[in-house]
């Protein structure tokens, strides 16, 4: 029998994971020297078979958690692959340290914490009017249109990219959202601190899929930042 320090208490999230539960007894049940706890209320891992939209809520969910991502485009032989991977601890050097966001609205006095990306998107039928600061720097003294998307790298693939087109590696990505002037994508170092200042208009403020909106209005602030928390994730898609 394992150490409480070593023993695997697990929790199964996602869109499939009565799937991977049933696997996983299966898997363990034949390997009775594993001591584990499925669907602990204090994991020490999270094993998720889903979608994108899945491991969003999963990482909401237990935030500082490492994690095992199967994307549900996978097939059962890759679960059981990965499953025989836990049980070896050989998922432990495939984890990657991943950026997040902090995103602190100042009226409200509420931050929110993104691994995909910051969306800042107006509320027909007004465009918003914004003004745009990088590390204290004025980039812009107004911007129309829809808004604004501030994105990580692991976030890059998703609306940054059906905006730009592009997707990015290292740093944190800036693009616009239906700009009235032609406004080309930025990419600016992870450590730089960005500020959203409503000059005209009402929007809300969203990080990944998380249900929670900020509402904000004119004379609102916003900052954004790099979040001391980071995301470690296992990803196989």
């Amino acid at each position: 029998m394992r150490s409480e320090k070593n023993r695997l208490k697990i929790v199964i999230t996602g869109i499939k994971k009565e799937i991977l539960k049933k696997e996983l007894k299966k898997f363990f049940k034949n390997n009775k020297c594993v001591d584990y706890e499925l669907n602990s209320k204090n994991p020490s891992l999270v094993v998720c078979y889903g979608g994108d939209g899945s491991l969003l809520f999963s990482e909401r969910k237990y935030p500082k958690i490492p994690k095992i991502f199967i994307h549900k485009k996978k097939g059962i032989n890759v679960v059981r692959k990965v499953l025989k991977k836990i049980f070896t601890r050989d998922y432990e050097k495939e984890f990657k340290e991943l950026l997040k966001l902090e995103c602190f609205v100042k009226k409200a006095r509420k931050s929110l914490i993104a691994i995909n990306d910051v969306n800042i998107h107006y509320i027909p039928p007004s465009a918003l009017r914004f003004i745009l600061k990088i590390d204290g720097r004025v980039i812009s003294k107004e911007i129309i249109g829809d808004g604004i998307v501030i994105a990580t790298p692991f976030g890059s693939n998703g609306y940054f990219k059906s905006i730009t087109r592009k997707s990015f590696e290292k740093g944190i990505g800036i693009a616009f959202n239906n700009p009235t002037k032609i406004l080309k994508p930025l990419i600016i170092d992870e450590k730089s601190i960005i500020d959203v200042i409503i000059r005209r208009g009402v929007a809300y403020v969203a990080v990944d899929n998380n249900p929670k909106l900020i509402r904000i209005t004119q004379g609102d602030s916003i900052k954004v930042k790099a979040s001391k928390q980071k995301a470690r994730i296992a990803i196989y898609k």
